[in-house]
């Protein structure tokens, strides 16, 4: 269903006032002069000392959540700056924006972003990102009075950037209150840290021997570009090191902060759009849903805020509605909510947290809790064909949504036998060739449990050149006229980086998190624009790996 979107473009809507039946009233903040918010692109929060991490790569990060407001557990939207960055700055799920890269790029006029709810207000705002995915063409300049997406060069741009968020708080007036927001690049691959924090962090691991630019990371995923785990752990320590030396910048732009007396007065916000990847689940890059995907930090300083750490899952569309509702701002209606109850000290009901790969579709994800267990259920679509058949590797899982079973199924390059199971119950055995459909018709027992379709053949092959093609998909066979969806269930208390798989484990949890995921219906509130990228647009995509 379509989110209601009754005024976005005005400011006369707020939330609803509560009813005397409603409660108590949650406890609030002070507004505070000025309002920033940090993106630090690429950011999975367990490469933080405050979020776990071994290695000390963010001492100004920690000293700052050590006095500040901590989520834990917040998630991003998509595994993609330019979708995750407009749900931040709408509070709106990549569905509802509509938003998605390839096809359409640009905010819908009739959405109201974070910027303009300060601007409107009479906030001067000033906005500075390093180009790519956050051009301010796509709807990241509306609101800001100043705008600069200088298209990004190295990892030392992030020094720029900052700096013109220094002059523009150096050019405030004494009483004029402000929204700045700073987004840089320097985590991003290529992961090239200047030479002192080079020396100091990537002598783990072995050396390599290309450019980790996203092309070449994207060879790997490919699997035209074999990486020995040495040379992963020599990647993985490049990244800490760009952490590392973002922190520094981040060190100093406090610094510059205290120095204008501004440190009292503001509500600083730092977060991320996405994770990065390294070979958790098998890829490189941010191409998944995973935790090290999806997982970002989120820490909140307002001068009257307690430290304090929040275990219940958020998401990075509450930010635009926490930033003014701490503002005490008439906002618009979005999907996301304030937090401002939690940084007062207060409790919330936990909420789901959603998040999807937006471009494709082929993955989507929740993390909420069920019987006080916090739970992230992956639903993995393979594409499907023009024929409407989706290919398959040795196996796939999938709910069956009716007692009676009936689909199309075609071998892979070869005769194969498919075994259809359903729990530890083999119920049927079906031999499919490769140059005719099978029609296949079972009736199942009236069991809730997930079914489980497998294939009996040990191997799959390649599907362009057999066994050493370009693509390195490994399928077996075809099936059509099934809903499928391949399910992942991770108890991320016991297992934060979601690597044992309980599906088979716990299927009434399964089940029931995956209801709750179907009803994540994200229709776009407004239709999207397109517009062509510039040369200079294009290549500047193309140093970030983007095209």
């Amino acid at each position: 269903m379509a989110l209601p979107i009754l005024c976005l473009g005005s400011l006369g809507c707020s939330p609803p006032d509560r009813g005397e039946g409603d409660g108590p009233p949650q406890p609030t903040l002070a507004p505070t002069r000025g309002y920033i918010l940090i993106s630090a692109d690429t950011l999975r929060a367990d490469r933080l000392g405050s979020y776990g991490h071994w290695r000390d790569t963010s001492p100004h990060l920690d000293a700052l959540a050590a006095e500040g407001v901590v989520f834990e557990r917040a998630f991003a939207s998509a595994p993609s700056t330019l979708i995750s960055h407009m749900s931040m700055f709408t509070g709106l799920h990549p569905g509802q924006h509509g938003v998605d890269g390839p096809r359409n790029n640009v905010l819908p006029a009739e959405v109201t972003t974070l910027p303009e709810i300060f601007q409107h207000a009479g906030y001067r705002t000033s906005g500075h990102t390093e180009g790519g995915y956050m051009n301010g063409a796509h709807g990241f300049a509306r609101g800001f009075d100043v705008f600069t997406d200088s298209p990004w060069q190295s990892v030392t741009d992030v020094e720029a950037t900052f700096r013109h968020g220094t002059d523009f708080l150096r050019d405030l007036g004494p009483d004029d209150p402000f929204f700045l927001f700073l987004h840089t690049y320097t985590i991003h691959d290529p992961y090239e840290p200047p030479e002192e924090e080079r020396a100091s962090f990537a002598g783990d691991g072995e050396d390599l021997d290309f450019r980790p630019s996203g092309h070449a990371l994207a060879e790997v995923n490919q699997g035209r570009r074999v990486l020995t785990e040495g040379q992963g752990k020599r990647l993985g320590a490049l990244y800490d090191a760009g952490i590392y030396y973002f922190d520094g910048v981040l060190g100093r732009f406090l610094d510059e902060l205290e120095d204008l007396g501004l440190r009292d007065e503001v509500t600083l916000v730092l977060t991320s759009d996405h994770g990065e990847e390294f070979l958790e689940h098998g890829r490189l890059l941010h191409t998944q849903v995973y935790p090290e995907g999806l997982h970002v930090p989120l820490l909140v300083l307002h001068p009257d805020a307690a430290p304090r750490r929040i275990e219940a899952p958020v998401r990075i569309i509450d930010i635009a509605p926490t930033l003014w509702g701490l503002a005490g701002l008439d906002g618009v209606e979005t999907t996301g909510r304030s937090l401002v109850t939690y940084l007062a000290g207060g409790e919330l009901e936990e909420t789901d947290a959603y998040g999807e790969v937006n471009f494709d579709s082929s993955q989507k994800t929740l993390v909420g809790r069920y019987d006080g267990v916090l739970y992230q259920l992956v639903s993995r679509r393979p594409l499907t064909d023009p024929d409407g058949g989706t290919w398959v590797g040795e196996s796939l899982d999938f709910e069956a949504l009716s007692e009676r079973l009936e689909f199309r199924a075609l071998a892979y390059h070869e005769p194969r036998t498919i075994e259809l199971w359903f729990g530890d119950q083999l119920l049927r055995t079906v031999e499919v060739a490769p140059d005719r459909w099978s029609s296949v018709t079972v009736e199942l027992p009236p069991d809730p449990r997930p079914l489980a379709l497998r294939l009996s053949s040990p191997s799959c092959v390649s599907p362009k050149e057999v066994g050493a093609g370009e693509d390195i998909r490994c399928l077996a066979f075809k099936v059509a006229g099934l809903p499928l969806a391949e399910l992942e269930l991770y108890d991320l208390d016991a297992d934060p980086g979601a690597e044992v798989n309980l599906a088979q484990e716990r299927p009434d949890v399964l089940r029931r998190l995956a209801r709750r995921l179907s009803s994540q219906r994200h229709e776009p509130v407004a239709q999207p624009g397109r517009r062509e990228l510039s040369e200079e647009e294009v290549k500047a995509l193309e140093a970030l790996g983007y095209l």
